[in-house]
């Protein structure tokens, strides 16, 4: 019996030290769920301005000088929005530029190509706007295709497939040699009214439904303008290439005629007084490659900048450019007129009458 009570106690020890100790088994502790990792912070980098160019004061010397944001090539659509003056007002992808009328075909009107010959020391240029030279020599009477009239500038296309650009005075729509011949003892007469003819069909062009219409790019090298600068303006120049300047205006770099423009350095031109010449003309556009308006002789005119071509010069109370020729600081001789063996002096000066059709 004792040994009995011996054994039980003995297994009731053991089986204490047993749950004690765990006999092989894991007692699951409460734990706290784990608390997310805090993601890792990554500092946001600092924008990288945008560097400033250098640049250059400089001073606008006329008025309505354009700045140029693209140069559009020839059949490029815009979308034609409306007209103020010489100008288009179109959009091109984001932006509204201005675009002179005579480089857009509206989606309405029709270019005919005529069949013209080229006249004597006549030039021609691989640009719109006559300022560098394609290199062509052509001799007179040289048959040519007209593509495009542009106001007073032309495009050619040659029979070998060059095309170029020239000034509408070199190109007749008549062969120059065709009466090259000897004196006939022919003497001219008065014709009557001046019959014009274009080698190609008439068209009249309309708006029908106004604005806004397409429109098509007529030529290479189109420019495409953003703004127009007035004399006394300050503008900072990039850098000056090719008779151009790059300038910086609200962060938009822009192009205008390096010629139209003068440095802080240079001396400030002293405006006079002068007299249109005999047969002077005048011109709105600073190219001068639209139509001229006649001054009358002896016209009173204030030179305000001059220039290797021409004077910048206000008369009749409108600023404009004038040929060199066409300003003199004295009065014009009136002309000779020739009458058989004799001359007279003859100078009315009237106002220019376009020719009846």
């Amino acid at each position: 019996m004792k040994k009995t009570i011996s054994a039980l106690l003995l297994i009731a020890v053991l089986a204490s030290i047993c749950l004690m100790s765990g006999c092989g088994l894991t007692k699951t502790k409460d734990t706290e769920p784990a608390a997310a990792a805090e993601p890792e912070h990554t500092p946001t980098p600092e924008p990288t301005p945008t560097p400033v160019p250098d640049t250059t004061p400089a001073t606008v010397l006329v008025d309505d000088l354009p700045a140029a944001l693209l140069k559009l090539e020839r059949g490029t659509e815009v979308e034609v929005q409306s007209e103020s003056g010489e100008y288009y007002l179109c959009r091109i992808n984001d932006n509204k530029l201005y675009i002179e009328k005579r480089f857009v075909r509206l989606i309405n009107e029709k270019d005919t190509e005529w069949e013209g010959f080229v006249l004597e020391n006549a030039e021609f240029f691989d640009d719109i706007y006559l300022t560098h030279s394609a290199g062509i020599k052509a001799d007179k009477g040289i048959p040519v295709t007209v593509f495009a009239e542009m106001g007073l500038c032309l495009g050619v296309r040659f029979e070998d497939g060059r095309e170029c650009y020239t000034k509408a005075e070199y190109i007749s729509a008549d062969d120059p040699m065709a009466n090259s011949g000897a004196y006939s003892g022919f003497e001219p007469t008065d014709g009557g009214d001046i019959q014009l003819s274009s080698n190609g069909d008439f068209y009249f062009s309309f708006l029908s439904g106004g604005f806004p219409t397409k429109g098509y790019i007529r030529a290479d090298g189109v420019e495409a303008y953003y703004c127009f600068f007035y004399r006394g303006d300050l503008i900072n120049v990039i850098k000056t290439e090719n008779a151009t300047a790059e300038i910086l205006y609200f962060q938009q770099v822009l192009t205008v005629s390096e010629k139209f423009i003068r440095g802080h350095n240079k001396a400030v031109f002293v405006a006079w007084e002068g007299y249109a010449q005999n047969d002077a003309i005048f011109f709105g556009d600073f190219r001068m490659q639209t139509e001229p308006e006649l001054i009358k002789a002896n016209t009173n005119a204030v030179v305000l900048e001059e220039f290797e071509d021409c004077y910048y010069v206000e008369v009749n109370g409108k600023r404009g450019f004038m040929p060199l020729e066409c300003i003199g600081d004295s009065e014009a001789e009136p002309p000779v007129t020739y009458y058989g063996g004799g001359y007279s002096g003859y100078n009315e000066g009237g106002e220019w009458t376009d020719p009846a059709l």
